[in-house]
């Protein structure tokens, strides 16, 4: 008994120059067939997720085919990999420094003291008012803010196409390749951009002003000076006589307030008197004021005493300076002592400065750099699912062959 051997139709298939090739597809064959396929025109792909060139798997049972390649097959290039993370922003700049001190209002100075004469006198002068706190100065300025970090690194490319795919398929009878020029797995794609870098830093907040200085100190009053007459008489075997005398005592310089430049004020002098004293010269800065003048004249009932009034004492900071003496006189019951001048008032003390104004902010940091791109993808296979492939010629491939 004879067994008919099985005939299978052929069909030839060409491909030109064309893209994404599925040999099942373009043979679309609904029976048994064997196939002679030519590839004689460049092949390649869309999408690095399609092969090139792929046998397919609609086939029917028992089916055998025959791919020459006379061209090139090559896959796709592979995606383009992510872009980098933005870099973070940099940091707060440094608060700025604190502004200098005001300078400390100056002293006033302290009122002369009144002049005192034989038959009359004077009251004692006005202390100077002390000078205002110099304001604060302003804070500096904040740092500048920190730069920003740098931007991420891209993403790798992705993997590149397969050229040739042998897919599997339980119903085909043998794939055999003879490949006479060249597989090419697709280029690797190319890494994504680095990312952008991130913002500057803001800048710093300005420092506090400078506190206000402290006013000066008033300057004291001059005292005031005092005048008087007394008299002194005697007897003795050959006469009786007497005498009259005027008297003059001036009031003490007032004392300088606290603060550079509060000088104390001389005394008030005694003039046109036959018995006088003048005042002393007050103290420097925060100082008390002189003394008065002091004079005593006369004998028995006639006796008379004066004195200049004491200079104020010079205020302390931001205070007024004390209000200068009055001047006095004492006498007896013959001639009277003529009371003293009041002294002068004290000055007032200087205000204090305001407060300086805050700093400037800072300005930005500057912008980080942009991040490294990224690497290459890998290349594709050339070949794929090798060991469904039976081999005439393998002559030229360019990628992994899996």
């Amino acid at each position: 008994m004879f067994l008919a051997p099985v005939v299978r139709p052929t069909k030839i298939v060409t491909v030109g120059s064309t893209n994404n090739v599925d040999l099942s597809t373009v043979a679309n064959a609904p029976f048994p067939v064997n196939v002679l396929c030519f590839v004689n025109a460049g092949v390649g792909a869309t999408d690095p997720g399609t092969p090139a060139f792929r046998t397919g798997t609609a086939w029917r049972e028992g089916s055998w085919l025959y791919i020459e390649n006379n061209s090139s097959i090559t896959g796709a290039t592979g995606y383009t990999g992510s872009t980098g993370s933005a870099g973070s922003t940099g940091s707060t700049g440094s608060t700025g420094s604190t502004g200098a001190a005001g300078g400390n209002g100056h002293g006033g100075h302290g009122g002369a003291g009144g002049h005192g004469h034989g038959d009359h006198g004077a009251g004692g002068a006005h202390g100077g008012g002390g000078g205002a706190g110099g304001a604060g100065n302003t804070g500096g300025a904040g740092g500048t803010g920190g730069t920003g970090h740098a931007g991420g690194t891209g993403g790798t490319g992705g993997t590149g196409g397969i050229s040739f795919q042998a897919d599997y398929s339980s119903v085909l009878a043998s794939v055999i390749l003879n490949n006479k020029s060249a597989l090419v797995g697709g280029t690797g794609g190319p890494g994504g951009a680095g990312g952008a870098g991130g913002p500057g830093g803001p800048g710093g907040p300005g420092g506090p002003g400078g506190s206000g200085a402290t006013g000066g100190g008033g300057g004291g009053g001059g005292g005031g000076s005092a005048h008087g007459r007394g008299n002194h008489h005697g007897s003795n075997v050959y006469s009786n006589h007497h005498s009259d005398g005027y008297l003059a005592a001036g009031g003490g310089g007032g004392g300088g307030g606290a603060g550079t430049g509060g000088h104390g004020a001389g005394g008030g002098g005694a003039h046109n008197a036959t018995h006088a004293a003048g005042g002393g010269h007050g103290g420097n800065q925060y100082a008390g004021g002189g003394a008065g003048g002091n004079v005593t004249y006369g004998g028995n009932s006639g006796h008379s005493h004066i004195h200049g009034g004491h200079g104020g004492h010079g205020g302390h900071w931001h205070s007024a300076g004390a209000t200068g003496g009055h001047g006095h006189g004492h006498h007896g019951s013959s001639h009277a002592g003529t009371g003293g001048y009041a002294g002068g008032p004290g000055g007032g003390g200087g205000a204090h400065g305001a407060n300086g104004a805050t700093g400037a902010t800072g300005p930005t940091g500057a912008a980080g750099a942009t991040g490294p791109t990224g690497a290459q993808g890998s290349q594709g296979n050339s070949i794929q699912n090798n060991s469904n492939i039976r081999y005439i010629n393998n002559g030229h491939t360019s990628g992994p062959v899996v």
